[in-house]
């Protein structure tokens, strides 16, 4: 007998949310350009595995940014500078990143101290080349203010991890 723990829980409704928005992205309820991948700023391992393959089963490839260095490795032009050399143009690499890739869907972990969640969500949001992309931000449920306050900088969604 398996005993099931609230995480575990968790991870079934957010899997079941990200297919069901899947379905949504491809009849078409939500506008804009042919969408081709999932965007998580996500760096939990367990959780990596478990969206990606929810994400697998709609064809839909994921690609993982846990952190900052990480958004400046997959920009050629960013990769050849140093991490200082972004500075205040952080948020101007971001905005051209998900510009470019036009993700079907946004997954922030609230919980990932090296991503500025709560303001990149709001800049996303606030972009006029972003901002009907779909977002979700999960974390823990004893984080109730920053849960709320992720609802509140634009995402779509919010689910307690546990």
């Amino acid at each position: 007998m398996r005993i099931v723990c609230s995480s575990d829980l968790t991870l079934f409704y957010l899997v079941s949310f990200i297919e069901t928005c899947f379905i949504a992205i491809i009849i078409g309820m939500f506008p804009g350009k042919p969408f081709t991948q999932v965007l998580g700023f996500v760096s939990d391992l367990i959780f990596q595995v478990k969206i990606e393959a929810a994400a697998g089963r709609m064809g839909f490839p994921i690609g993982w940014i846990p952190s900052p260095a990480d958004l400046k490795a997959a920009h050629p032009v960013a990769a050849a500078q140093t991490y200082a050399d972004w500075g205040e143009d952080l948020d101007s690499w971001l905005i051209d990143r998900v510009s470019d890739w036009l993700p079907a869907l946004i997954l922030f972990d609230l919980g990932n101290e090296a991503i500025p969640a709560l303001p990149w969500i709001r800049l996303l949001k606030s972009t006029p080349a972003t901002r009907r992309i779909p977002v979700i931000g999960y974390g823990s449920h004893v984080a109730g203010e920053l849960l709320q306050s992720a609802k509140r900088a634009g995402a779509e969604a919010i689910l307690a991890r546990s």
